[in-house]
């Protein structure tokens, strides 16, 4: 059966790149009915970077950008950019980091010129640190609190070691706390080096001079004094820890999380392996959500997380039951794997996980926002920018062998975490 390919309003409004002389590279896509201009600006700079030490050091010292600059305090600049209906955010994640602005076409000249001056001068005061350490810190706190996250964190620790790819982008409690101003600031000059940039714009007509204003303030824009970071650690190739890993937490519900590496970004791997995690786990028609929840009943949630970074992926199926059906549930999970690895997959099913997964994309960029994410981390990741309309193609030309092909290669080496109720105290 032949995939129907979707077109949208978007797909063919052409992407404009340049390279300016600081490195600086700007990425444009006009989208000339919707009055909202999203920039995004990339930084290859994220937690991957950051010593194990000062373990969320990158998100910190990005979601410290709007907290003042010589010219304007923090309130001066949430005042302005709420006088016109914009939202700015700041994030770090593991390959990158990232700054946001959405604005109207209106407003885009006075909200750009408060990003410009965000980028270029930031003044990081040591109120604003010790207050959003302590606000990392609740995040992590909260996300513990979360079976699903906790699970997840332990998992990751487990599969990956000690590569920065092993610990939440939030960092932990006790090496957030160490996280100084002088760290911020060294580490921040190499997030805004302008070699380093990645500018991406969604929004406004293409003979606005919009996209030259933009591309001439950002060649303005200094090199600072930043060093360029090494390459981050090499990627791990086996399971830094082998088995079935168990915490025991308050609760009723046990969550396994049984997984292994996966293929990353830019593998060749990539879009089979979506289809794989869509047919083995990633829908409600998936055959785990069929076989553990519909056929027999042993699970609450049944899914699966798949975590492509630029240098190596990490793949987990998730399972909440109770410690009784723990064997059960384990021995499906791999029967499952196993059927993948040795039986080709029927047309109708792959049809439909592809049909699905393109859906997806295209729901994820019907906004100018989500346009700019997915044109940046394709602009950043070294495929280019142009590839984020290719990727309906990618997904319709996987086939069954591909399937079997990557089951046989990346489901061998599997380990487990499992948190499980605490066992009841002897004396009650």
């Amino acid at each position: 059966m032949a995939l129907d390919l979707t077109e949208t309003a978007w797909s063919d409004l052409p992407i404009a790149r340049r390279v300016l002389d600081n490195g600086t590279v700007i990425v444009h896509q006009a989208s000339p009915a919707n009055p909202i201009v999203a920039i995004k600006v990339l930084t290859p700079v994220g937690s991957v970077q950051e010593p194990p030490e000062l373990a969320g050091l990158a998100n910190l010292s990005i979601r410290l950008l709007p907290t003042g600059t010589s010219r304007r305090t923090e309130h001066e600049i949430s005042l302005a950019l709420e006088a016109n209906g914009a939202h700015f955010s700041a994030e770090g994640g593991k390959d990158a980091a990232t700054v946001s602005l959405l604005s109207t076409q209106a407003g885009f000249a006075e909200d750009f010129e408060i990003l410009l001056d965000l980028l270029r001068d930031p003044v990081f005061p040591d109120k604003a640190l010790a207050r959003d350490r302590e606000v990392v810190r609740m995040m992590i706190r909260e996300e513990d609190d979360s079976p699903f996250n906790f699970t997840y964190r332990l998992f990751r620790e487990f599969l990956l070691g000690s590569h920065p790819y092993g610990w939440p982008s939030l960092g932990l409690e006790e090496t957030v706390a160490r996280v100084q101003r002088d760290d911020v600031v060294n580490f921040s000059l190499r997030q805004r080096r302008a070699d380093h940039l990645v500018v991406v714009l969604v929004g406004g007509d293409e003979r606005s001079g919009v996209v030259d204003s933009v591309a001439e303030q950002f060649l303005k824009l200094p090199l600072l004094c930043g060093e360029a970071l090494p390459e981050p650690p090499a990627a791990p190739s086996e399971p830094a820890n082998y088995g079935i890993h168990e915490e025991h937490r308050e609760g009723e519900a046990e969550w396994i999380m049984s997984g292994t590496f996966a293929p990353d970004f830019n593998s060749e791997d990539f879009a089979p392996f979506r289809v794989l995690d869509s047919i083995l786990a990633g829908s409600m028609d998936s055959r785990l959500f069929v076989e553990l929840r519909e056929k027999r009943g042993l699970v609450y949630q049944v899914g699966s997380q798949y975590t492509p970074h630029f240098h190596c992926g990490a793949y987990a199926l998730y399972a909440v039951s109770t410690p009784e059906n723990r064997p059960e549930i384990l021995r499906l999970l791999e029967n499952e794997c196993e059927r993948l690895k040795e039986e080709p997959v029927g047309d109708d099913e792959l049809e439909r996980s592809k049909r699905y997964l393109i859906g997806r994309q295209i729901m994820s960029l019907e906004s100018n926002s989500g346009r700019a994410s997915a044109l940046g981390i394709y602009e950043l990741s070294g495929q280019g920018a142009e590839q984020v309309s290719q990727y309906p193609q990618r997904i319709a030309q996987v086939t069954a062998p591909d399937i079997r092909r990557v089951a046989q290669r990346y489901f061998n080496r599997f380990v487990a975490a499992i948190t499980t109720p605490r066992l009841p105290d002897v004396q009650s």
